[in-house]
């Protein structure tokens, strides 16, 4: 089994307080450790940027995981541009 490591994810979020903002990062992180990532290791992934627009309502779980799904797919697009 691979390990995976996030040295730092930054979330800049705007219409969340700082109670919801961390309740969201608490839930991502979460859901990242349940992520198998495909693929040879190690590869070291130095930046991924997503831009995410919540529609106004949505759910903290519904917004993670989106936030989630974003960042395994620029991840390992990052992932391909270095194999090729």
């Amino acid at each position: 089994m691979s390990e995976t490591r996030i040295e730092k994810l930054v979330l800049k979020l705007s219409g969340l307080d700082e109670l919801q903002g961390k309740r969201l990062a608490e839930q991502v992180a979460t859901q990242l450790e349940g992520v198998s990532w495909p693929g040879e290791m190690p590869v070291r992934v130095e930046l991924v940027r997503i831009k995410i627009k919540a529609a106004q309502g949505v759910s903290m779980q519904r917004l993670a995981q989106h936030v989630t799904t974003e960042l395994v797919q620029g991840v390992q697009e990052s992932r391909k541009s270095y194999a090729g």
